[in-house]
C-alpha cells in the first residue's frame, strides 16, 4: 500500500468515525430536546393550573367581600335587637321592682282586706251606731279600700311586667336567631380565609415548581447548544476530510497523467 493510498484509508476512517460521533450527537441532541418539549408541556400545565388557582382566589375573595358585607349587616341587625332586647327586659324589671314594691309596702293581704271591709260595710248595715262611730268605720273602709285600689295598681303593673317580660322573651329569641346567624356568617368567613390562603399556598408551590422547570428547561437547552456547536464542529471537520480526500484523489490523478504523458512522450521518441 502505498503512502497516498494510506493517507485515503486513513481519512475515510476518520470520515466514518466523525460520521458516527455526529449520528451520536444527533441522537443526544434528539433526546435533549424532547426532554426540554416534556418539561415546555408540563410548564404550560403548570401556568394553566396557575391560572385556574388565581381565578379560584379572585371568586373566593369576592366570595368573602360579599360575606363580609352580609356579616356586618346581620351584626347591624343584631346590634339593633339587642338594643331593643335591653329596652324591655329593662321595662320589665323596673315594672317588677315597682310591683314589688307595691306589695310589700301593703301591710295586709288583699284577701284580708276585702274580709275586713265586708265585715265593716255589715256592722254599718246591722249594726246601731252612733254617727261618730259610723264616721270613723267609714274612714277605716276608705283606708281600707285605699289598699285595695294599690292592690289594684300592682295588678295593672304586674300584667303590664308580664307583657313586658313576654315582650324581653320574643325579642331575646331573636337575639338568639341573629347570635346564630352572625356566628355562622363568621364561620363561613373564617372558611374562606382558609381557603383562599390554601389557594394562595398552592399558588406559591406552583410557582417553586415552574421555577425549578425553568432552571431545567435552561440547563438541558445549554447542553443542546453545545451539542449543536459540538455537531457544527464535526461538519466543519466533515467538510476538511472530504475536500483533504478530494485534494489527495485530485493529486494522485494528476500524477497518473502526468506519468503518462511522459511514458506517451518516451515512446514518441
Amino acid at each position: 500500500m502505498d503512502t497516498v493510498t494510506q493517507s485515503i484509508e486513513e481519512l475515510r476512517e476518520s470520515l466514518t468515525n466523525t460520521r458516527e460521533a455526529i449520528r451520536k450527537l444527533k441522537a443526544q441532541r434528539r433526546s435533549i430536546i424532547e426532554e426540554i418539549k416534556s418539561l415546555r408541556e408540563k410548564r404550560r400545565e403548570l401556568i394553566n393550573k396557575i391560572r385556574e388557582e388565581r381565578k379560584k382566589v379572585r371568586e373566593l375573595i369576592e366570595e368573602k367581600r360579599r360575606a363580609q358585607e352580609e356579616y356586618a349587616e346581620l351584626q347591624k341587625e343584631r346590634n339593633e335587637v339587642l338594643e331593643t332586647y335591653k329596652k324591655a327586659k329593662e321595662l320589665a324589671m323596673r315594672l317588677k321592682k315597682e310591683y314589688e314594691e307595691i306589695v310589700s309596702s301593703i301591710p295586709i293581704s288583699e284577701r284580708e282586706l276585702k274580709r275586713r271591709i265586708g265585715a265593716l260595710e255589715r256592722r254599718i248595715e246591722t249594726g246601731r251606731l252612733t254617727v261618730e262611730q259610723e264616721r270613723e268605720i267609714v274612714m277605716r273602709i276608705g283606708y281600707f279600700e285605699a289598699m285595695l285600689g294599690e292592690y289594684a295598681r300592682a295588678k295593672k303593673i304586674k300584667k303590664e311586667h308580664l307583657e313586658a317580660a313576654a315582650e324581653a322573651g320574643r325579642w331575646r329569641f331573636f337575639l338568639n336567631e341573629s347570635s346564630a346567624r352572625l356566628r355562622e356568617k363568621g364561620k363561613e368567613i373564617a372558611e374562606l380565609k382558609k381557603r383562599i390562603g390554601d389557594a394562595m399556598t398552592s399558588l406559591d408551590q406552583l410557582g417553586g415548581e415552574i421555577e425549578k422547570l425553568d432552571e431545567e428547561i435552561n440547563k438541558k437547552s445549554k447542553e443542546a447548544d453545545e451539542l449543536r456547536e459540538q455537531l457544527d464542529s464535526l461538519f466543519e471537520k466533515l467538510r476538511e476530510i472530504r475536500e483533504s480526500i478530494k485534494k489527495i484523489i485530485q493529486e494522485r490523478e494528476k500524477k497518473v497523467e502526468e506519468e503518462i504523458i511522459e511514458e506517451v512522450a518516451v515512446i514518441a521518441k
